[in-house]
């Protein structure tokens, strides 16, 4: 058996489809995974994408010159895209890569759906006869694809008419004998041995090296496996010779041309047929006790195909015999070996046993015979009896026979080299288990994990070239936890989700938009490797508000009296569109539980003020801050006014209006005990229902109406007087149901009413320095809250006002006190 090593067949990975103009024959033996040569490349348009540059790429790559058994799984750059028994992709590959598979079968068909997408270039006539191909068709994508096209290979279930003479059929196989058998038969491609020729393969010899293949043995991890599986790669620009050595590792095997024939053997120890004697001797034996220290070694080591490596070569477990380190005095020395045809570690380390164990058989004899010694094979053993060396029905390996003339005399002479059935005897447990190294697991840059936790922030900015205020968006994002991310990217869509803007990209965790629409938005992140490959989105709702948001709520408000006045003041409001046309309200409540709602307006300052001096009142103060849009603020800032009066003052009169409310009425009404605006209409003043062209717009209160005091205040002479105004009122819902609120639901002062903006109460006095009971000249009417008036004759009155026709203000205290220090 010569060497197993990289002359006779270097162990390497196939694992590369390349385009070659010309490239060698393969033949697949067994199973494998390898790549091809690509005969055909071709883009086309995709009907199926609004984009014209996601368009498909065709691939037609060749896998094996001959019909193969099955194409199964098959990987883009080594990870699995399409599955066994699949024609799309799976995982990130789905929707993105389809394939055909064709295993060579004589006259097979052009695949007709590459005949309609290659524009001519590939027509029916394009049948790759006799060849296994597969075509495979990607959607561009440059996430998927972000090196362009990737690495193909398949697993191939390789050449499936291998002949086998124990059963008379050809079919798929990987037992080593018989495909090593099949390669030799090839006329074009081998070297023309047909089994069973008279100058061709021995059947004989062939059917007990195929029974010694399929001899059962156990693993070391206790599985059962046949001896000796041929699984690999052909490649025709090698020399035959080459080629068959390269197999022979496989079976630890010989081939021997006798006779006329070939005999193949495989590893195994025969029982010798045949012995020799010294009579069977025509000369003197020549022995070689020992070979060169070079040559002995004590250990192997070397490469196999593991498919749990990715089929890529692989250490298998060593080989070392302790018994012969010591023999060689404790020096180790090891042997390279490659098994470019071997998959299975178990056979691997079987096989450099069997290679360690016959170098270590030493004696070497050449033997000129007779011509009785004409019947020995190379390959078979045969006894030597020879007495001066010790020899007794010593087994023999016959390692060389050759024949030449002395005296007119044939003689043949025998190459004898020392066997055992040790050589080939064996235990699992001599043997190691076979772990492929770990993969380095290194994130990848085909693999990221998106962004998280998107948030979005938004701010008003005041442009520069008179454009007003403007929304800002900030779009925050917690960062991917690959490492290979270079960029995010950012995305917002108004409609759903049926179109996308890009924002653009940053490598920060943050993006900043100006000049945003208000609106449902949606916002999605993703991330995006210095390869250009993107993750997964991240993708949340979130509304902009922009000029529609509610102001945040006025802080830090407090009180101060001066005199008769209230000083109010309160942090300047953080908002653009408060200070830049917006407007701060104030209003008063005389309620123990003071509420925008009960509330009556009092003033109304300039939003980039933070101080406001209004009269001083009994009661509680509302501040509330309103933008430019007319959107108010969420809450009201309180702040209590009780003893914040630090002028003793005397009552001197009160005009009392509650609760009977006995004054003039204008487009009000008093009903029991409560002032309140009239309503629009009653549906029984109908005249004709039919005529009514909006109910809608029917009924509801009215927008305003007046109060007139019943009484008048004397105060018998002129005289300066405080004049306070007292008010306790809330507001009556008309309509509970959206449906039934009247006029349009943009005219409506807030949608969710009763706040207090819908409706307001103030009194207004006039006053004379003339005797009001006479003919006095009253003066214009003003608006009072509390402030210091000199004069003899006041009159009063109340203003009451609504902004929406479902809501009513209802009063329950209405008076007007004249007041002077004490």
């Amino acid at each position: 058996m010569p060497k197993p090593n990289v002359e006779s067949g270097q162990v390497r990975g196939r694992q590369v489809s390349s385009r070659q103009p010309v490239s060698p024959r393969e033949i697949v033996y067994g199973r494998s995974r390898k790549g091809g040569t690509i005969v055909f490349l071709h883009t086309s348009d995709n009907p199926n994408s609004e984009n014209p540059k996601n368009g498909y790429l065709h691939i037609v790559i060749v896998v094996a010159t001959h019909e193969v058994e099955s194409i199964g799984n098959i990987y883009f750059d080594s990870e699995l895209a399409i599955p066994e028994g699949s024609t799309g992709g799976t995982g990130d590959y789905e929707n993105r890569a389809s394939c055909t598979r064709r295993l060579g079968t004589a006259g097979q068909s052009a695949i007709s759906s590459l005949v309609t997408a290659s524009d001519g270039l590939w027509s029916s006539q394009h049948r790759l006869n006799g060849c296994a191909y597969i075509y495979v068709r990607l959607v561009y994508d440059r996430d998927v694809y972000p090196s362009g096209m990737p690495n193909i290979t398949c697993d191939v279930f390789g050449k499936n008419d291998i002949y086998d003479p124990r059963y008379g059929i050809r079919r798929y196989s990987d037992n080593a004998a018989l495909c090593l058998a099949d390669y030799m038969s090839l006329v074009a491609l081998g070297i023309g041995a047909e089994i069973g020729d008279e100058d061709g393969v021995n059947s004989d010899a062939l059917i007990a090296a195929a029974n010694v293949c399929d001899e059962r043995v156990t693993e070391p991890d206790g599985t059962e496996n046949r001896r000796y599986r041929c699984n690999g790669v052909v490649t025709l620009d090698q020399s035959p010779k080459t080629i068959i050595e390269a197999m022979m590792t496989a079976m630890s095997g010989q081939a021997a041309w006798q006779a006329g024939q070939w005999f193949i053997y495989a590893g195994a120890y025969r029982t010798p047929t045949l012995e020799f004697t010294s009579d069977d001797f025509a000369g003197d034996l020549s022995l070689q006790t020992r070979t060169s220290r070079q040559e002995n070694f004590n250990g192997v080591r070397g490469q196999f195909i593991a498919p749990a490596n990715d089929w890529q070569p692989d250490d298998f477990p060593a080989y070392q015999s302790s018994v012969y380190v010591a023999e060689d005095g404790g020096d180790e020395n090891w042997d390279d070996i490659s098994l470019p045809f071997t998959i299975y570690s178990g056979a691997a380390q079987r096989l450099a046993k069997i290679y360690l164990e016959r170098k270590r058989r030493q004696q070497k004899v050449n033997v000129p015979g007779k011509l009785g010694m004409w019947r020995a094979t190379v390959g078979e053993n045969v006894n030597l009896t020879y007495s001066r060396f010790g020899f007794s029905s010593k087994p023999f390996e016959v390692q060389g026979v050759s024949l030449s003339i002395e005296g007119n005399v044939l003689t043949p002479s025998l190459v004898l080299q020392e066997t055992s059935p040790l050589v080939y005897d064996h235990t699992a447990s001599e043997f190691e288990i076979y772990e492929a190294a770990p993969q380095t697991t290194l994130p990848s840059a085909f693999d990221l994990e998106p962004p998280t936790g998107i948030a979005v922030e938004e701010n008003l900015y005041q442009t520069r070239n008179s454009g007003g205020l403007k929304t800002e968006v900030t779009v925050y994002w917690e960062a991917s936890t690959s490492a290979s991310v270079a960029q995010y990217q950012v995305e917002a869509s108004n409609d759903n989700g049926v179109t996308w803007q890009i924002l653009g990209r940053t490598s920060n965790t943050s993006f900043d938009a100006r000049d945003w629409q208000p609106g449902m938005w949606l916002w999605r992140v993703k991330a995006v490797s210095n390869l250009g490959v993107s993750s997964d989105y991240d993708t949340v709702s979130l509304e902009v508000f922009g000029l529609a948001a509610a102001p945040v709520d006025i802080t830090n408000l407090t009180i101060q009296a001066a005199g008769g006045s209230a000083i109010l003041k309160w942090d300047q409001h953080p908002d653009l569109d408060v200070q830049i046309g917006g407007r701060i309200v104030i209003r008063h409540s005389a309620s123990l539980s003071p509420a925008w709602s009960n509330s009556v307006s009092m003033d109304i300052v300039a939003g980039a003020q933070a101080i406001a001096a209004v009269p001083l009142k009994p009661g509680s103060y509302l501040v509330r801050a309103e933008d430019g849009q007319g959107n108010v603020s969420d809450n009201p800032a309180i702040v209590d006014a009780s003893g914040a009066q630090i002028v003793d003052v005397a009552n001197i009169t009160t005009l009392t209006a509650d609760p009977v409310f006995t004054g003039t009425k204008t487009d009000v009404v008093a009903n029991g005990g409560v002032l309140s605006l009239d309503s629009g209409s009653n549906i029984d003043d109908w005249l004709d229902f039919d005529a009514i062209a909006n109910m809608d717009a029917e009924g509801g209160v009215l927008p305003s109406g007046i109060y007139d005091f019943a009484t008048d205040i004397d105060l018998a002479m002129i005289k300066t007087v405080r004049i306070r105004s007292e008010i306790e009122m809330s507001i009556n819902s008309l309509l509970t149901d959206i449906d039934s609120r009247p006029g349009d639901i943009d005219a409506w002062a807030d949608f969710d009413g009763v706040d207090g903006s819908e409706v307001d109460v103030w009194v207004e006095v006039r006053v004379t320095d003339d005797d009001p009971a006479g003919s006095p000249n009253w003066g214009d009417w003003s608006r009072i809250d509390s402030s210091e008036i000199r004069c003899r004759g006041i009159e009063a009155r109340a203003i009451l006002q609504s902004n929406d026709p479902a809501f009513n203000p209802n009063i329950t205290r209405l008076r007007v006190t004249a007041d002077e220090a004490a």
